[in-house]
């Protein structure tokens, strides 16, 4: 997708982009369709050194960024996944990976029923589970 003229150099949330950087944003855009908004605008951040002054990346303006672009014609991003609204859902186990025990833990990699795949810890001392990584499913369209 081109890049209007009129666009370059683009202000947005209090930071000057260049064409560089939004012909950058646009390749990322294309290259990491597969990816969530989200993850999309983090990556952006990170190559793009976008921050806050005590250097956490400032991933919400990103994507309200990345949003408009879209908006403008500029770039295409993933159909918004639809998560079932706010709140606790349940995920059935689909099947069981690998298991393996630590000296006060143990772990479980598994695949869930909404497409994603997980790695749960178990923490024995204080008897609780907890997500450690959740893998997206590809998205599709």
């Amino acid at each position: 997708m081109p890049l209007p003229d009129a666009l370059s150099p683009l202000i947005f949330s209090g930071r000057t982009f260049s064409a560089r950087e939004l012909r950058l944003i646009q390749e990322i855009c294309g290259d990491f369709a597969g990816l969530g908004r989200t993850e999309i605008s983090r990556t952006v951040c990170e190559l793009v050194q976008w921050k806050r002054p005590n250097g956490t990346l400032k991933n919400h303006e990103c994507r309200l960024l990345i949003e408009r672009m879209e908006e403008l014609g500029l770039v295409k991003l993933p159909v918004l996944r639809k998560v079932g609204g706010r709140g606790k859902r349940r995920v059935e186990v689909v099947r069981v990976l690998d298991r393996w025990r630590g000296e006060d833990h143990e772990n479980v990699k598994l695949d869930g029923s909404d497409g994603a795949r997980y790695i749960f810890r178990y923490d024995r001392s204080r008897d609780e589970w907890e997500i450690q990584m959740m893998e997206s499913p590809p998205s599709t369209g």
